[in-house]
């Protein structure tokens, strides 16, 4: 049996659609919502410097040595860990919200 990790935990109180499972480093399984597809409300919080868009699901600190990180995902459901300190040197540009 597969142990679900504490991001794993918090993306599913989040009710994200689409969650990759990740087992000694390797995505293993995905796990998927209603007909597959991810939530309708997925909007972009911040836009890499070479076009990828993502949002900021939550900030962490990782447990080795207690430095902040930042926890986002990708359209397609990727959810990814870095460093906060990388996160805001100018990678991520902010996404200026939509206009109603």
């Amino acid at each position: 049996m597969m142990r679900v990790s504490v991001i794993h935990r918090l993306l599913a109180a989040r009710r994200l659609w689409r969650v990759p499972f990740m087992a000694a480093g390797r995505r293993t399984r995905t796990m998927t919502g209603p007909g597959g597809l991810r939530a309708p409300d997925w909007a972009a919080t911040h836009r890499h410097r070479k076009g990828g868009l993502y949002r900021v699901l939550a900030r962490g600190i990782l447990e080795s040595d207690r430095s902040d990180v930042v926890i986002y995902d990708d359209p397609d459901g990727t959810v990814w860990v870095r460093c906060a300190r990388e996160f805001e040197d100018g990678r991520f540009i902010p996404e200026k919200p939509a206009s109603n």
